[in-house]
């Protein structure tokens, strides 16, 4: 009877709702292009004859664009996938497409360069705020950003140049991504007193909302929205914070209808709010 009138008297049973589903598996066809595309360089690659600029040879298209900063690199292949996912990534943005290096020779450093498409961008929310992530093991977990390393993005020219790689953190995928949102501080407000996790608004929300929290002292902040199992989605916020009021906008387009979780965890503080989104 938890219906108020005139409702009053109808029955949650509780019981399990149960649909029957036909799906239908055709061939929608695929895209088109090669499955990846590969460049190499097999003299000596160093400081001074830097960069070098690595093209597919049967298609002409640049793949990357590598300066050495430091050392000498004996021979380097690069293979690029466009247009394709990078394989477990999950709780990021992305770009459509990854790369694997292979070389030979140690103790070298090098800047970078990496090109995609506006397609292969279709879902990055800020291209500005790219930077290069690492599966280190096939179907590991991705180090965002590649340990190491420092991010660039161009936004004109749809590339980002990563500066840092070396032979102990380029080996395994490489890709381009970004967190789902990143927090933005009111320079208006009045420093606060204490840690605080407001309600979302709007709520109930679509496709997207603005979470606002504020941070009493500099530390590490970490925001993360969890569906109804407890499974981690999205990762609004992590990241040392100076004393202040944030607010984070989390879009979910890519999320079903539903009631989620955000908690956010500063040190000791520890506070968990309920949100719905509702399409």
């Amino acid at each position: 009877d938890d219906f108020p009138p005139p409702a009053s008297g109808l029955i949650a049973t509780n019981e399990p709702l149960t649909i029957t589903v036909e799906l239908q598996v055709v061939n929608a066809g695929s895209k088109g292009g090669p499955t990846y595309i590969e460049g190499s360089i097999n003299t000596v690659m160093t400081v001074p004859g830097s960069p070098y600029n690595f093209v597919d040879p049967n298609t002409g298209d640049p793949i990357v664009t590598v300066n050495v900063t430091s050392g000498q690199i004996n021979s380097m292949t690069i293979r690029a996938y466009p247009n394709q996912l990078p394989q477990n990534i999950a709780r990021m943005l992305y770009v459509k497409r990854y790369w694997q290096v292979a070389y030979t020779g140690a103790g070298w450093t090098a800047d970078i360069t990496f090109p995609y498409s506006d397609q292969e961008a279709a879902m990055i929310s800020d291209k500005s705020q790219l930077r290069s992530v690492r599966q280190a093991v096939p179907l590991g977990p991705w180090e965002s950003p590649t340990i190491g390393t420092t991010s660039a993005s161009d936004v004109v020219y749809n590339m980002v140049r990563v500066s840092g790689f070396s032979p102990a953190n380029i080996d395994g995928n490489l890709a381009l991504a970004h967190p789902y949102q990143y927090a933005g501080k009111d320079p208006d407000a009045v420093l606060p007193q204490v840690f605080s996790l407001e309600q979302n608004y709007p709520n109930p929300f679509n496709p997207s909302t603005t979470v606002s929290f504020t941070v009493a002292e500099e530390r590490h902040v970490r925001i993360a929205v969890y569906n109804s199992l407890g499974a981690e989605v999205a990762e609004l916020v992590n990241e040392v914070l100076p004393a202040g009021r944030y607010d984070v906008a989390f879009d979910a387009s890519d999320l079903p209808s539903g009631t989620y979780l955000y908690r956010m965890l500063s040190g000791e503080f520890v506070a968990t709010q309920r949100m719905t989104l509702s399409k």
